[in-house]
C-alpha cells in the first residue's frame, strides 16, 4: 500500500513539474499590448475536436453546391445523433440557413433565422447571435440597404471585439469594410479591411487573404486610383489561384473587378480578356448576381469603345433581369450605364428617365459618390437640351461635391496612416520593453527549471537501478517458486511441461532421452532413519545429478524419491548414464550420525524430439517400463530399451 501511495506522489509531482517547465520553456503566444488573441475555438476546431473528419463538416460544404441533398443528409445524421454535443446542434442551424440561401423553397430563412436567435439566447451564446447579425447585415447590403447594413455589422462587431473572437473577425471586417466603402467612408473601409487582412495573414487563410485583396482594390477603384486598384486585384487573383476549394462566384467578381479597372486604366484589350474569362467560367455558375454583373461590365466595355447601342442593349438587359430589383446597388449602376449610352446617342430624353431612375435607387441606398457621378451627366443632358440655368446649377453641386469628397478622402487617409504609423510605434516599444523584462524572468525561471530537473532525474536514476535489482531479484524468487522443487533444487513438473511448451532449456532440434531415476529402498531409509533423514538423501542425490546435466538439459523431482532426467543423445550416452549408477553408490551420505550409502535405478528411452514428447507419453512410458526391469534386475543398474525382456 505504501508503495503505491509513494508511485502515486511522485506522479503528481512530476505532472507539476511537467506543467511548470512547459510553461517555462514554450513560447508564450499572447505577447503584450496583442489585440487579437484567439479566446474561443470556431465551430470547425470544436467539431474536429469530436472527430476529425466530422460530416457536418462536408455538409455545411455540400450545402452550396446541393443544399437539398445536402438537408437530407442533415436530417439523416440528426435521426442517428439523438444526443449531439452543443456545438453540433449550433451547425446544424448553420447549415439550414445555408441551405435556406441556396435553396430557399427547402428551409425559410425567416423561420432558421428566428431558431438560432432563440438558441442563441437559450445558450447565452453572445458569439452565435453576431454572427447572424453580421449574415443579415450583407443580405442587407445586396438589398442596398447600408443604413441596416451598417448598425448590424457595428453590433456585431461590438461583440466580436470585446471577446477576441478571431473567428468571427477575419469575416466580420471584410463585410464591415464593403459597407463603409460603399457608403464612401473609404478611410473606416481601409481600417477594416487591414484590420481584417492582418488577422488573415496571421491565419495563414489564403481564401480570406484573396478576399481582402480584392477589397482594397475595390476601395482604390473608388479612389480611381487604377493602377493601385490593379495590384490588388492581381494578387487577389494569384491568391485565389492556390486554393483547395475554390469559389467560382469570387473568381468571378475578381475578373470583373480587373475587367473595370483595365477600362478605368485605359486598357480596353485587357480588360475584354478578363471579360471574356469571366464569361467562360460564368456558364459553370446558375447564380443571377455574377450574370447582372456581367451585363454591368459588358455595358461599361461597349460604352469604352464608343459602341453606345450596344452599350445600350447590355445595359437594358440588366435593367431587365427578373432578378435585378432584389440588388438596389445593381439596379442603380445599370440604370446610370443605361442612361450614359442613350446621352451619347443623343437620346436626351431617355437618357434623362433612366438617370431619373438611378438617382432614385442611389438616394435609397443613400451612395454619395454615385449621386455626384448622376450630378454631371445630369448637368450634361440639361445643357445639352438647352437648359442652361439648370445645368449650370447642377455642375456647381457637381464639383462642390467633387472636392468635398477629395479634400475628406485625403484628410481621412492621411489620418488614419499617421495614426496607424503611431500606433505602430508606440506598440512596438511598449512590446520591446515588456518582451526584455519577460525574457529577463523567463531565464531565470529556466535555470531554476533545470536544477529542478537535474535533481528529479538523479533521484529518478537511483530508483530505477534500485528498481531493476529488486524486480530482478523478485523475479528469480518467482521462478523459484514456480519451477524449482523447494527441498532438492531440480525442476518440478510445471517446469517440465512449460519447456515442452515453449523450450528456454532445451533444443527443439536436438535429440534427448528420458531418464526415469528411483532410489533403492527408499522406504526404509525413512523408516530406518526418519523423514529427515530421508529428505537429507533426496538432496544429496539431487546435487550429485544437477552436477552432471550439460546447459541445454533438464533434471526434474517427479515425485518422492523419483527423479526424471532430459539427457543430449550422444554417441557415450550409455556410459554417462551408468556413471551415474557409480557415482552415487560410491558417494557416502551422513544421516543421523551416521554414514550410509544408497543405490540406484534406472530406465531409459529412445531418443526423440522435444515435440514428440509433447505430442506422446510413448517415451516416458518406455523409460518407466526399463526403471521395472532395473527393478526386478535387482537393482542399483540402468536398463536401456534394447534390454527390455518381455
Amino acid at each position: 500500500m505504501l508503495k503505491k501511495y509513494f508511485f502515486a506522489l511522485f506522479l503528481l509531482l512530476i505532472t507539476l513539474l511537467l506543467i511548470a517547465t512547459l510553461e517555462t520553456f514554450l513560447p508564450n503566444q499572447q505577447t503584450p499590448n496583442s489585440p487579437h488573441n484567439n479566446t474561443t475555438l470556431s465551430p470547425e476546431v470544436q467539431l474536429q475536436e469530436i472527430s476529425k473528419r466530422h460530416p457536418l463538416l462536408n455538409l455545411y460544404q455540400l450545402a452550396k453546391s446541393e443544399p437539398e441533398a445536402a438537408l437530407i443528409a442533415l436530417k439523416s445524421w440528426q435521426s442517428k445523433n439523438q444526443k449531439a454535443h452543443k456545438i453540433e446542434l449550433i451547425y446544424a442551424l448553420k447549415i439550414k440557413r445555408r441551405v435556406s440561401i441556396y435553396a430557399p423553397k427547402a428551409v425559410s430563412k425567416k423561420q432558421i433565422e428566428i431558431e438560432i436567435k432563440e438558441f442563441s439566447q437559450q445558450h447565452d451564446l453572445n458569439w452565435l447571435g453576431a454572427w447572424l447579425t453580421h449574415l443579415q447585415a450583407k443580405s442587407q447590403i445586396r438589398e442596398g440597404n447600408l443604413n441596416d447594413a451598417k448598425k448590424g455589422i457595428d453590433e456585431a462587431l461590438n461583440i466580436a471585439e470585446q471577446e477576441n473572437l478571431e473567428f468571427l473577425l477575419v469575416d466580420f471586417y471584410v463585410t464591415a469594410g464593403v459597407i463603409y466603402n460603399a457608403d464612401n467612408q473609404l478611410a473606416q473601409a481601409q481600417q477594416y479591411f487591414d484590420l481584417g487582412l492582418s488577422i488573415a495573414e496571421k491565419q495563414n487563410d489564403i481564401y480570406r487573404q484573396s478576399v481582402y485583396n480584392n477589397n482594397l482594390g475595390l476601395l482604390y477603384v473608388h479612389l480611381e486610383q487604377w493602377q493601385n486598384a490593379l495590384d490588388y486585384l492581381i494578387k487577389a487573383e494569384s491568391l485565389y489561384s492556390k486554393i483547395d476549394s475554390p469559389d467560382l462566384n469570387f473568381h468571378l467578381i475578381i475578373l470583373f473587378n480587373q475587367s473595370f479597372a483595365h477600362i478605368q486604366a485605359g486598357e480596353i484589350e485587357t480588360a475584354w480578356e478578363k471579360h471574356n474569362k469571366a464569361m467562360s467560367r460564368l456558364a459553370q455558375n446558375k447564380r443571377p448576381y455574377p450574370y447582372i454583373i456581367s451585363l454591368k461590365n459588358l455595358a461599361r466595355l461597349y460604352y469604352s469603345q464608343e459602341n453606345y447601342k450596344e452599350s445600350v442593349l447590355a445595359a437594358s438587359n440588366c435593367l431587365a433581369h427578373e432578378n435585378i430589383e432584389k440588388y438596389k446597388k445593381q439596379h442603380a449602376i445599370c440604370a446610370f450605364e443605361h442612361a450614359k449610352a442613350l446621352y451619347a446617342m443623343q437620346r436626351l430624353s431617355e437618357a434623362e428617365a433612366s438617370l431619373s431612375l438611378s438617382i432614385k435607387l442611389f438616394e435609397d441606398i443613400k451612395h454619395d459618390r454615385f449621386l455626384t457621378k448622376s450630378l454631371l451627366l445630369h448637368a450634361k443632358i440639361n445643357e445639352q437640351g438647352a437648359n442652361i440655368e439648370k445645368a449650370y446649377t447642377l455642375y456647381k453641386q457637381y464639383y462642390s461635391n467633387e472636392r468635398a469628397f477629395l479634400i475628406e478622402d485625403l484628410r481621412l487617409l492621411g489620418n488614419v496612416l499617421q495614426l496607424q504609423k503611431v500606433t505602430q510605434e508606440r506598440d512596438l516599444l511598449a512590446s520591446q520593453n515588456a518582451l526584455s523584462a519577460l525574457n529577463k524572468q523567463v531565464d531565470e525561471q529556466k535555470v531554476k527549471m533545470l536544477w529542478l530537473w537535474l535533481l528529479v532525474i538523479l533521484f529518478a536514476l537511483t530508483w530505477l537501478i534500485w528498481h531493476f535489482y529488486k524486480v530482478k531479484d523478485d523475479n528469480k524468487q518467482l521462478y523459484q517458486l514456480s519451477f524449482k522443487d523447494p527441498l532438492t533444487k531440480a525442476s518440478n513438473r510445471r517446469h517440465y511441461h512449460q519447456e515442452l511448451e515453449n523450450p528456454q532449456i532445451l533444443n527443439t532440434e536436438q535429440l534427448y532421452r528420458l531418464v526415469v531415476i528411483d532410489l533403492d529402498h527408499f522406504k526404509q531409509i525413512n523408516d530406518e532413519y526418519g523423514h529427515d533423514s530421508g529428505d537429507l538423501v533426496l538432496k544429496a542425490t539431487a546435487k550429485l545429478l544437477l552436477n552432471t546435466l550439460e546447459s541445454d538439459e533438464l533434471f526434474v523431482r517427479w515425485g518422492g524419491e523419483e527423479f526424471l532426467m532430459i539427457l543430449k543423445d550422444t554417441s557415450n550416452f550409455s556410459e554417462r548414464v551408468c556413471s551415474f549408477i557409480s557415482l552415487i553408490a560410491d558417494t557416502p551420505i551422513d544421516v543421523a550420525n551416521k554414514t550410509i550409502n544408497v543405490t540406484t535405478s534406472l530406465g531409459c528411452s529412445n531418443a526423440v524430439l522435444i515435440s514428440d514428447l509433447k505430442s506422446s507419453d510413448k517415451a516416458f512410458k518406455l523409460a518407466d517400463k526399463c526403471l521395472y526391469q532395473a527393478k526386478r534386475d535387482g537393482r542399483n543398474r540402468v536398463v536401456m530399451p534394447e534390454a527390455l525382456v518381455n
